[in-house]
């Protein structure tokens, strides 16, 4: 499956998978509706996604919720996963030892990167190539959030984009 960034937004299929968006977000899009994220449940989203998709449960608690036991932390990671099934937004799975995005779900910052990707190792297709225009703050990976797992992977995601469309002039 092939996204695109269009005038500002990751193209895809309008419907079939679900999309994790953290530009101007975190929400999700399924089945072309917008589904906003409870407040709860945003950081952890961010976290799973910013960090490949694939995460050790413990330590994403410890690093989500880092003041207090090791149990609390634990205890509020299920009510982030619990209030994210309340609001119908199943794109997380969850085991006793790992929490990944599940197969399917499509991630912006993901498809930016693999746009990048393209584009830097010349191998970029007719699509790649249509960015028609590109607002830079669009691109802006969780503004006003400052955790530093978010600060780094922000600083990584915006020197890749900005390889990316230095490759693509």
């Amino acid at each position: 499956m092939t996204t695109r960034l269009i005038n500002n937004e990751v193209a895809g299929p309008v419907s079939g998978p679900s999309m994790l968006c953290l530009l101007g977000g975190p929400y999700v899009m399924q089945d072309g509706r917008r589904c906003n994220v409870p407040e709860g449940s945003k950081r952890l989203l961010a976290y799973v996604a910013l960090h490949g998709g694939r995460v050790d449960r413990r330590r994403t608690a410890g690093t989500l919720w880092p003041c207090g036991a090791d149990d609390r932390a634990a205890g509020n990671l299920r009510s982030a996963l619990w209030r994210l099934k309340c609001a119908g937004i199943e794109v997380l799975s969850a085991d006793k030892f790992v929490l990944t995005v599940r197969a399917g779900t499509v991630t912006d910052v993901t498809a930016l990167c693999e746009w990048a990707g393209r584009v830097i190792a010349g191998h970029a297709t007719g699509p790649d190539l249509r960015v028609t225009h590109f607002d830079p703050e669009a691109a802006d990976i969780l503004p006003g959030w400052y955790d530093d797992w978010v600060v780094s992977e922000r600083e990584r995601i915006r020197q890749r984009l900005l390889h990316g469309m230095e490759s693509l002039s």
